[in-house]
């Protein structure tokens, strides 16, 4: 694969280089997806699965050069307008990451620099002072302000109050104290709150010099690309009907197909289906913009309500409502910016409206409508016979069936079923498969009364006949749909098949080429920060051959001497106490005690009887007798109890 990218990359390489030499201007995406479309085209000529000679090369640089050169081609036209816009969308996108990360980068150098301050103690005055100061920097820069600009004294004396407000310099000791992730966090929760305090003040007109009015902006701008791309994506779509009766009348009257007219009415379908993206996504800031300003005025409501004519107001309940305000604040500045990204893309997208000679003047389009007065143009695009569907048929294979091929089940679309699917996502970005393939490429919407569902995918048509076709030999269809968007590689764009033709993806053709362009400053290439770095050692460094553990003087090993004697002496012993908690647990290892025991030939029990004998009769009358008593005692005995 990495030879390949090489190939690929030198052939593209030559496409430019002639290109440019021709005065012909083409960027990088272009050039490479111009050289995998021809590829697509000529399969015979360039087989996938071999590997390109120097002969291969050549050919498929003078092809895609030439392919280059055409003027006023429309399907040319329609591949430029789809890596434009979308080139476009990608460099707003990073110019708007760039900003952000900017803006970060600049907020962490200040934060860096304030935590980064010494205070020798309590009393530096000086130091405290050039603290403050700098947080105030700090605060002006996040609120876009500049230290040094005279127009925006005004709003530095606000930021100032409110900063004395908020955090006065007696404070500052106990700030210092800080690890520098709270520093961090408290200079951000402070920043918000300063803002707020700034936003309510010019709600109430007290205050907030030096605020422009985001709300309003992105409001506006919402507003006014809204009802431009609708009223645009409008006309265009009218356009665009006003080539189905013309195509559909000279199918009917002459013998060569209108590829021109269809070339022409792809482009106009895929201008379209960009302004309907653009349309939906400003939709959707719309939207925001007004849920966020809602949010808005609830808050300032809610603060007045608070604050009222009160002289002071506790700080737990007021500054999370400045903090909410300023996160307010930031989303209309992000929905404003993204606005301005849309606006930059649909001002690329409108360099590529019209960028050839219509040819649709040259029809008689009162005929084609005189003539669809009869026969609904659109349900009537294809041949009244099968002869088409089934050479469709032939190459693709045969069906087995109404229920399908190879034992896969296609279901047609009835009642409910048909209900729920209007809603649904359709195959082929909504147009019908079948005039697709047997008009060589004619992109007619789908009717929502006719749908299937094929292999867990809705496809939906023109018309019934259209439908029964499908349904005869639907995998043949789906077959003859590829063969026939490789013939005309701008398809694959505006019929979503770029999982099919993973080459020939635009998105992925530019992120192959901002990887394989990062060192020479192409647009296409994110820009990564790339710093030199050297290390200076010893040519050949020698290990030391110093022991650190010898000593030479006769005192220190002496006293070394006294230390081991001296622990010989001790016993290791630990406890656990509340400041040892959590602490690293020491072990020491000692010898267990050795297990002994004794073996005799006889096992009586550990506790025999003992016999003792008493003499009596020793004292007392001369005339007493001696007599001995022997008494047994038993251990095991209890009392009152025998054995």
């Amino acid at each position: 694969r990495g030879h390949a990218m090489d190939a690929l990359r030198r052939i593209v390489s030559e496409i430019l280089l002639l290109c440019r030499a021709r005065g012909v201007k083409v960027s990088d995406a272009l050039g490479a997806f111009i050289a995998r479309a021809v590829v697509l085209e000529n399969s015979t000529l360039f087989p996938p699965d071999k590997e390109l000679d120097e002969e291969g090369v050549q050919a498929l640089t003078r092809m895609s050069v030439e392919r280059l050169q055409e003027r006023d081609s429309p399907s040319l036209e329609t591949v430029k307008m789809q890596v434009g816009f979308d080139s476009a969308s990608v460099a707003e996108t990073e110019r708007l990451q760039h900003a952000r990360s900017s803006r970060e980068q600049a907020e962490v150098a200040g934060i860096d620099e304030i935590c980064g301050a010494r205070i020798r103690s309590a009393d530096d005055v000086e130091a405290l002072t050039a603290l403050y100061r700098t947080i105030l920097h700090f605060l002006l820069s996040k609120a876009g302000l500049s230290p040094g600009e005279a127009h925006s004294r005004p709003a530095q004396r606000e930021v100032a109050a409110a900063l004395e407000s908020v955090f006065p310099r007696s404070g500052l000791p106990a700030f210092t104290a800080l690890s520098p992730s709270d520093k961090a966090a408290q200079l951000f929760e402070l920043a918000n709150i300063v803002l707020g305090i700034r936003l309510f003040n010019r709600h109430i007109g007290k205050g907030g010099a030096g605020i422009a009015d985001v709300p309003a902006e992105a409001a506006g701008l919402a507003t006014s690309l809204g009802a431009s791309v609708c009223e645009e994506l409008a006309g265009v779509r009218r356009s665009a009907e006003r080539y189905v009766p013309a195509i559909t009348e000279a199918y009917r009257t002459g013998d060569e197909p209108p590829l021109r007219l269809q070339a022409e009415l792809t482009h106009l379908r895929q201008y379209a289906a960009f302004l309907g993206q653009l349309d939906d996504a400003l939709r959707q800031a719309a939207a925001r913009v007004e849920e966020l300003a809602r949010l808005l005025i609830d808050e300032m409501e809610a603060l007045k309500a608070l604050v009222g004519s009160r002289a002071s107001v506790p700080k737990e309940q007021v500054y999370p409502r400045f903090d909410s305000l300023a996160k307010l604040w930031a989303s209309f500045e992000e929905e404003r910016d993204l606005l301005s990204a849309r606006r930059a893309a649909l001002e690329a997208l409108r360099t590529f409206r019209e960028p050839y000679t219509p040819t649709l003047r040259a029809v008689s389009l009162d005929a084609a409508r005189a003539t669809a007065l009869a026969v609904e143009a659109e349900q009537r695009a294809l041949p009244a016979d099968a002869a088409a569907a089934a050479k469709v048929v032939e190459s693709g294979g045969t069906g087995s069936g109404e229920g399908g091929e190879g034992g896969v089940a296609t279901i047609v679309l009835e009642g409910e079923d048909l209900e729920r699917a209007q809603g649904a996502e359709l195959e082929l970005d909504g147009f019908c498969a079948v005039t697709l393939v047997e008009r060589r490429g004619l992109l007619l919407p789908a009717s929502g009364a006719f749908c299937v569902r094929h292999r867990e995918r809705l496809y939906g048509f023109v018309d019934a006949p259209s439908l029964r076709a499908f349904v005869a030999s639907p995998d043949a269809y789906v077959g003859a749909v590829l063969a026939t968007v490789k013939a005309a590689p701008e398809l694959i764009h505006i019929l979503r098949l770029e999982a099919a033709f993973p080459a020939a993806s635009i998105g992925e053709i530019m992120r192959e080429h901002a990887q394989a362009s990062r060192s020479d400053g192409s647009l296409l290439a994110p820009s990564q920060p790339v710093q030199d770095g050297s290390v200076q050692t010893e040519l050949h460094p020698e290990a030391a051959r110093r022991d650190p553990l010898y000593v030479w003087n006769e005192w220190e090993l002496r006293r070394r001497a006294i230390q081991l004697t001296n622990l010989r002496q001790k016993v290791t012993t630990s406890s656990q106490t509340a400041s040892s908690c959590l602490r690293r647990e020491s072990q020491t290892q000692v010898y267990l005690p050795r297990e002994s025991g004794t073996n005799t030939g006889v096992s009586t029990g550990t506790a025999p009887p003992r016999s003792v004998n008493y003499v009596a009769g020793l004292r007392g009358a001369p005339g007493s007798k001696m007599k001995v008593v022997n008494l047994v005692y038993d251990p095991e005995i209890t009392i009152g109890r025998g054995r």
